[in-house]
């Protein structure tokens, strides 16, 4: 069986790997969805591999539709 080791970073440690993007825009990738990430406590952490291949092909993350919940949030 092959493994992949999976590495998280903070979305300050990905703004320091990637140079050009700004934690506030990762951030906002994060929260819009197109940058699959995940929480743990108060903290957002994103797969290292997955940033990289968002860099490389940002094509290939689409931005998900607005669902009723999000709609929401936003006009408020």
């Amino acid at each position: 069986m092959l493994e992949r080791e999976m590495r998280l970073m903070t979305i300050d440690e990905a703004s320091k790997q990637i140079p050009g993007l700004s934690k506030w825009r990762i951030r906002e990738l994060c929260l819009s969805g197109q940058l699959p990430s995940i929480m743990a406590g108060r903290k957002r952490l994103i797969n290292a591999t997955t940033l990289y291949d968002f860099v490389s092909n940002p094509a290939a993350f689409p931005a998900p539709e607005i669902g009723e919940q999000q709609r929401l949030r936003i006009e408020k």
